[in-house]
């Protein structure tokens, strides 16, 4: 998932009362050790809230995400879309992470 969208669900999520925690080097299943940008979230639907409440207020969450910045500060919602698109996830017992 790309830096960007990660902290826009964060910052969308928390507006809606989800905590969600980023991992910046996060490597899951069939990665090989290669290291993307993840959150761990109580459930899938609160994360498909965060993602409807960030493209509702695209322009609101793309300039007011947690420091520190990252490498692809200026995504479209197009880029936006396309990384949703590509999420996958990892059970972690009581947590999901998705990546």
């Amino acid at each position: 998932m790309h830096c960007k969208v990660a902290k826009m669900l964060c910052a969308a999520g928390l507006e809606m009362g989800q905590e969600y925690e980023i991992y910046e080097d996060y490597s899951g299943r069939g990665m090989y050790g290669k290291a993307t940008t993840a959150l761990t979230i109580d459930n899938k639907d609160s994360l498909l809230q965060a993602v409807a409440e960030a493209m509702l207020n695209f322009e609101f969450y793309k300039e007011n995400t947690p420091e520190p910045k990252c490498d692809e500060e200026n995504i479209t919602p197009r880029d936006f879309v396309t990384s949703i698109g590509g999420i996958k996830f990892d059970s972690l017992g009581l947590k999901t992470v998705a990546y």
